[in-house]
């Protein structure tokens, strides 16, 4: 059984597009299907399993030269968001984190207010990450402007 190595970009500046399809690029050669709106800005790839960590890690070291929006996941997802810094968790197939029930409850122990406990929920979940991200996305995408 293969499995498969998502990626999602978006934001990316013009001057690192060229760059961050290169981290992006699978060594091997193997192919990546990709789909990617007009203005170029969000782009969604996926490819044979294998470097997942490799792949956020040099995502992340170009978000150091200027900010922009990614997630990367196969099991594990690693996003990162220019507001919210980078969010791993593990994931179900479609890149949504799968939350140990006991690590959220963990989290929660000892908070005091209702402000608190979403914080810390969130911290685990990575719903601030995931909304975030599909914000930028939804910018990029020539029907969420219409």
């Amino acid at each position: 059984m293969s499995l498969t190595l998502f990626a999602a970009v978006a934001g990316v500046p013009a001057e690192l597009l060229p760059e961050a399809l290169t981290v992006i690029a699978d060594p091997a050669g193997d192919p990546w299907t990709f789909e990617r709106g007009p203005d170029s800005a969000a782009t969604t790839w996926a490819r044979d399993a294998g470097t997942q960590a490799e792949v956020a890690d040099r995502l992340d070291d170009l978000t150091r030269r200027a900010p922009f929006s990614w997630m990367v996941w196969v099991g594990t997802l690693t996003a990162y968001h220019p507001g919210l810094g980078t969010f791993r968790g593990e994931c179900d197939g479609a890149g949504r984190p799968v939350v140990d029930p006991g690590a959220l409850l963990e989290a929660l122990d000892n908070a005091t207010t209702l402000e608190q406990a979403r914080a810390r929920a969130d911290a685990v979940t990575g719903r601030p990450w995931l909304a975030a991200i599909a914000q930028t996305l939804d910018r990029a995408t020539p029907a969420a402007r219409a």
